[in-house]
């Protein structure tokens, strides 16, 4: 705690918190860190002790919570730290940005596979179900987190190799703005694309199913309804074209055969 006190109070200029300003945001920022750690591992946790959820599409989730966990354990405090603190180093600047563009960079491609997955399910259900393996959902799995590894640590690099040995305050976080900047249009935009596009192929799958099925059902009969919309009141059944056979009353003791004439 003290020193992540010092790491927000650790520059001169004068927009530094004071002690208790530290101190409440700081214990904002681990109470929402350990939230986040306590209900993604809890998905973890279920996905991993339940069965019927050993599936790709159930993987694809699980790994969106560990890149949660990757955020909330990485990302933010190396925000706050970067944006914050003073001295640093070529070390210091390559983990701090290493770590933040790993959470985010990992989070991104996570929830494109889950996309790009649930869209290859709707569409396609008997390729998925088929094609899509333990061996490919690993496959999968393993390039997302390789090139988050990779491309984290190769903008981190650029980043510190950019300072040119300034590592003060205000010319490490100009310099982190600017490859932020430029990371969001690299990275963040054509993923966030990639998924909006994938819901609007699942949207109209859904809508032209609908469809299908509306035409497959037989139409309601309409002369069987009345009152506005919503108000299902059945009218009395339709009076039958065949005219009603006339009852003839008789007297106890008659019958049809004792009417005839004997023989």
């Amino acid at each position: 705690m003290q020193r992540m006190m010092k790491a927000f109070n650790g520059s001169g200029s004068g927009d530094n918190f004071t002690e208790t300003q530290s101190t409440v945001l700081i214990t904002l920022i681990l109470l929402a860190g350990l939230l986040m750690v306590l209900g993604y591992l809890w998905v973890i946790v279920t996905v991993a002790r339940t069965r019927r959820l050993h599936t790709a599409s159930d993987s694809y989730l699980a790994s969106l919570a560990v890149a949660e966990i990757v955020v909330a354990v990485c990302g933010l405090p190396a925000i706050f730290i970067l944006s914050s603190s003073s001295g640093f180093s070529f070390a210091s600047v390559l983990f701090l940005s290493w770590g933040i563009l790993f959470s985010v960079l990992g989070y991104f491609l996570n929830a494109v596979l889950i996309a790009a997955d649930k869209w290859l399910r709707i569409s396609r259900p008997f390729v998925y179900v088929r094609e899509m393996t333990w061996a490919k959902c690993t496959v999968c799995l393993s390039v997302v987190w390789g090139l988050s590894a990779a491309g984290s640590l190769a903008g981190a690099a650029a980043h510190a190799s950019c300072l040119m040995g300034d590592f003060s305050n205000d010319s490490v976080f100009s310099s982190f703005s600017v490859q932020a900047i430029i990371f969001s249009y690299v990275i963040i935009l054509p993923c966030v694309t990639s998924i909006t596009v994938f819901n609007i192929l699942i949207v109209r799958i859904a809508r032209h199913q609908a469809r299908a099925i509306a035409a497959d059902l037989p139409a309601a009969p309409r002369e069987m309804m009345e009152g506005p919309p919503g108000e299902h009141q059945m009218q009395p059944p339709a009076t039958s074209l065949i005219p009603p056979v006339p009852f003839i009353a008789r007297a106890p003791g008659n019958s049809p055969s004792s009417s005839c004439p004997s023989s």
